[in-house]
């Protein structure tokens, strides 16, 4: 029996539909190296193919498992029912089609020795791009990282081990979106210092059929609905955040208004959006910013999260 919240790692799995991956994943979970007590936790969203049994199979005889069946109401939700279920003080996020090198988890557990990190991010590429500002160091830690995960539209899940509490303390993902990698950044970065590493801890190892990741739609639309969110819950960030969230939504929303839905120029709202963010006296982005949501909701409309607010 595990005694809860000790120190020690909870793997979260997250699944839907993965026959053809979930079993590698998992072994390359039950293979990870380190002097950490584990658990892996499974959340099965609502699989209609193989996953379950194979996801059975590959669990049989591992003592320290939980396995947990939902309807499906997306990987934000999923998130969060595996969060609550953990018992360890830390949890690795993994997706159903991503394997691990062996070494990856000690690696990042390496920073969180600082008890003040909430999170740490192994996303090696991101790094390097910034390898020079942060003196080239092997990893950097941003004390105040909200500006930079916004600036860089900062979004991880199987690269990522979070603190429980904090992950909790801070609400988790946001269950009225349907995509998790974001809000959940956001909502750690507003107060808490993270870690960013160039330690590479896993491959994708999906081959054919197209993911989440696959579904632009849902991607871009939950990436803006994560931004007003962020605007809404946390009305004293400073102006100059504001005004950059505000920018980056109404200029992805121009680009899908464009590029997407064909629209002439300048004859979407989204585009003036664009113009009015420069202004320095716009003072209303929490209230013009839901309208970058608009290019989005023609045609195809993306689901909505299938779950309460908070974790």
């Amino acid at each position: 029996m595990i005694s809860p919240h000790v120190e020690g790692v909870s793997f979260l799995i997250t699944v839907y539909n993965k026959e053809k991956y979930v079993g590698e994943v998992i072994k390359s979970v039950i293979a990870q190296k380190g002097d950490f007590q584990k658990e892996i936790i499974v959340v099965d969203d609502g699989s209609t193919d193989n996953s379950p049994q194979i996801i059975e199979q590959a669990l049989d005889g591992y003592k320290h498992k939980k396995i947990i069946r939902q309807a499906n109401a997306g990987p934000a939700c999923a998130f969060n029912v595996g969060v609550k279920a953990a018992s360890f003080s830390f949890v690795k996020f993994i997706d159903a089609d991503d394997a691990f090198h062996p070494d990856a988890t000690s690696k990042l557990l390496f920073h969180m020795k600082d008890e003040n990190v909430a999170m740490v991010i192994g996303m090696g590429e991101v790094y390097e791009k910034h390898r020079e500002k942060f003196g080239g160091s092997s990893f950097f830690r941003l004390d105040h990282p909200l500006e930079f995960v916004v600036r860089n539209a900062l979004s991880a899940s199987s690269e990522t081990l979070v603190r429980r509490d904090i992950y909790l303390e801070v609400g988790g993902c946001d269950q009225t979106l349907f995509v998790q990698g974001e809000s959940y950044i956001h909502r750690i970065s507003t107060n808490h210092p993270i870690v960013l590493s160039n330690d590479e801890v896993g491959v994708n190892i999906r081959t054919e059929e197209p993911g989440l990741n696959d579904n632009s739609l849902q991607i871009e639309h939950d990436r803006n609905a994560a931004f007003i969110r962020l605007l809404k819950d946390n009305p004293d960030i400073p102006i100059k955040i504001k005004r950059m969230i505000f920018r980056l939504a109404a200029k992805r929303a121009w680009r899908w208004a464009r590029n997407i839905n064909k629209t002439k120029f300048a004859c979407d709202s989204v585009f003036w959006l664009i113009i009015f963010s420069y202004f320095p006296w716009t003072p209303v982005h929490e209230m013009l910013s839901p309208l970058t949501l608009g290019p989005y909701q023609k045609g195809n409309r993306p689901r909505v999260g299938g779950g309460n607010r908070e974790a």
